[in-house]
This record gives structure tokens, C-alpha cells and sequence, in this order.
């Protein structure tokens, strides 16, 4: 005689208000670890790309959201990391059409950016010995370019991490098991 066992499943709306809880708690680890991928990763960047395109005052920024932004033109995000004091990772250059808001100078060229090592970028100021008007870049209008630079970076990082907070946050686990039409046991564990 086989003796056949039945599991009952529930959707969200139909577990008790502990067992949502639950739920949501299981589904926001696993947005935080075993569901984190390449979207979660493409968001954040996004959100960083987004926030740095309207620090400096990129003229296309403001017409995006951070899902369909093409980038701020020559410049290319290669990493980022929002641990500790967080990093982003950015090579290329600015100038004042990709750039604008940036404190630009007569005889300032261009701002590269250069990520050879891991954990940070580069800043280098490039400017003519004199330019037209036979003027040079003082020391303090370079470190005011430079620290603008790293100020709007710092921005795009705090972005980079409340997309992160949101992608892991009990909210967006709500949202997604009220949306969603996964199973739950009783409890309000995930069905497998």
C-alpha cells in the first residue's frame, strides 16, 4: 500500500500576519544573498551612473532613470564597492560638455580619470602651460576641481547604496511576495 502524503500550500495573502512576516524576512535574506544578480548589480550601477551624470551636470542625466541611462559620454564605470567608505571605479576623462557643473577654469582641458588600482580612481587635472590668454590653472582652482570631482563621486556611491538598501529592504520583500504568485507552506516558508 502506498500511502500518499499532501502538503497544503498557500499563497501570500492567504498566510497569518506571523507568518507574512516570515515571508518577508526569508524572501529579503535571499534578495541579499542567493537573489542578489546581475539586474540587482546593473540597478545599482545604474542608480551611481545616474546620480554622478547629474552631480557634474551631464545634460542627458536628468532625461533617464537609472534603468535606461546610456552613461556619462567618455567616462565608463568599472567597479564600485559600497562597503566602508565605498568606491566607485571610473575611467576616461571629464570635460565641460560631459562635465559642466564642474568649477572649470581658463587653461583646465580636461579631468582624467584613471582606475588602475582596485579600490580607487585616479584624479588628474590636464591643462595647456597657458592657454589664449596667456593663463595657467593656480594650484587652488585644481584641488577645487579635484575635490568637486570626488564630492560628486561620494554622492553617486551614498545612490549606489540606498539602491542597494532598497533592493534589500523589507519593503521590496513585501512588495515582491504581494506581487508575486509564489507558495508558501503555513508557516510562511518558501514552498519548494
Amino acid at each position: 500500500m502506498v500511502r500518499e502524503i499532501t502538503t497544503t500550500v498557500y499563497t501570500f495573502d492567504e498566510l497569518s500576519e506571523d507568518a507574512q512576516e516570515k515571508a518577508v524576512e526569508e524572501v529579503r535574506g535571499k534578495f541579499a544573498g542567493a537573489w542578489w544578480d546581475s539586474d540587482d548589480n546593473d540597478a545599482v550601477e545604474g542608480a551611481i551612473l545616474v546620480s554622478l551624470g547629474d552631480q557634474l551636470g551631464e545634460p542627458k542625466a536628468a532625461d533617464y532613470g537609472s534603468g535606461d541611462y546610456p552613461g556619462i559620454p567618455h567616462v565608463t564605470l568599472t567597479g564600485w564597492d559600497l562597503e566602508r567608505g565605498g568606491t566607485v571605479q571610473l575611467n576616461g576623462y571629464l570635460d565641460r560638455e560631459n562635465a559642466p557643473r564642474l568649477p572649470w577654469t581658463d587653461g583646465m582641458v580636461q579631468v582624467n580619470l584613471d582606475s588602475k588600482r582596485r579600490d580607487d580612481t585616479s584624479i588628474t587635472v590636464e591643462s595647456n602651460e597657458l592657454d589664449d590668454d596667456g593663463v595657467t590653472p593656480t594650484a587652488e582652482a585644481v584641488d577645487a576641481i579635484v575635490q568637486a570631482v570626488r564630492n560628486a563621486m561620494s554622492v553617486a556611491i551614498a545612490a549606489g547604496r540606498t539602491e542597494y538598501e532598497y533592493k534589500t529592504s523589507e519593503e521590496y520583500a513585501r512588495e515582491w511576495c504581494e506581487g508575486n504568485s509564489h507558495e508558501y507552506n503555513e508557516d510562511g516558508s518558501l514552498y519548494n
